[in-house]
């Protein structure tokens, strides 16, 4: 695979991640590939970033994904990175930037409205002019929402530091799609649940899988 260009590493990542869609193993193939993408980041073109950029945050590399984020792939790209590693600079310059961006890459409003309903369940400071772009477009009603009460007991659960049950009532909470699927309300009380028994690390994960089978895989800036 080292001796292949750019292009042609890019379209058997491209074919790899695809039929691993198809075959629901969508994450365990973006792990396997992680470490091999990883050490192509280095010498990194615009041809191999968007590919790159793809597993990478799927399999939770920020590092490597940032990197390609920076090496030509999409910009809008690091919007979702900034919902994966919020803490970081790279973060903060992401969303400082983010109606440019998400304007350039032509993000959608429902898309926009996923955005920054996880950054404001992980505790982020949205940007004012990215919130209202956002709210130009009506809050999606579509998605899982659970039984009546579960809700309630979520977060009585993590009000209690009650770690275990917390965990179970998310998965209860985001439905039989998991965080792709569920309704913005179940995935911003889940994501808040998280944070409040201390599992930072596995909300961000749920953000990121929130957002990225609905991120465009190509966009246009």
């Amino acid at each position: 695979a080292g001796q292949q260009d750019p292009a042609t590493q890019a379209e058997s990542i491209d074919a790899l991640m695809a039929s691993a869609k198809d075959a629901k193993i969508e994450l365990p193939m973006a792990e396997a590939l992680a470490p091999a993408v990883a050490a192509l980041a280095a010498r990194s073109s615009g041809g191999l970033a968007e590919a790159g950029v793809r597993v990478a945050a799927l399999a939770g590399d920020d590092q490597t994904a940032w990197s390609f984020s920076e090496a030509g792939a999409s910009r809008s790209w690091q919007l979702l990175l900034a919902a994966a590693d919020p803490k970081s600079e790279q973060a903060r310059a992401a969303l400082a930037e983010g109606v440019a961006v998400a304007t350039k890459s032509q993000l959608p409003g429902a898309l926009l409205q996923r955005l920054v309903t996880v950054l404001d369940a992980l505790g982020e400071d949205i940007p004012i002019p990215l919130w209202d772009l956002a709210g130009k477009s009506p809050q999606p009603e579509d998605g899982y929402l659970p039984a009546t009460g579960v809700l309630t007991s979520l977060k009585d659960a993590s009000d209690k530091g009650e770690a275990g049950r917390t965990i179970i009532l998310v998965a209860t909470a985001l439905g039989p799609q998991g965080a792709a699927g569920a309704h913005l309300i179940a995935l911003g009380d889940s994501i808040r649940a998280l944070k409040r028994v201390g599992l930072d690390g596995a909300a961000q994960r749920i953000a990121v899988e929130a957002l990225y089978p609905h991120w465009p895989s190509r966009g246009k800036g």
